[in-house]
């Protein structure tokens, strides 16, 4: 199978409250391009069926967008 490229991207946001406090809010964007890249196939030819020789048996996650909060003390 040929290579696999993804783009994945985070931003994040710190508030620091007091000396020793901090609250970080994050956003996570995985495979930005919603890229359905095929992650496995079927080599078994004696495989039948929707899984039959040469078809795809993985691909890769979709988009997927993620909150995150994480507070420090």
């Amino acid at each position: 199978l040929p290579g696999v490229t993804s783009l994945d991207l985070r931003g994040e946001k710190a508030f620091t409250f007091g000396t020793n406090r901090e609250l970080v809010l994050t956003l996570d964007l995985f495979n930005a391009f919603n890229a359905s890249t095929i992650l496995g196939k079927q080599y078994d030819v004696t495989a039948g069926g929707n899984t039959g020789y040469n078809q795809p048996i993985e691909i890769m996650n979709p988009r997927l967008l993620r909150f995150g909060v994480r507070f420090q003390f």
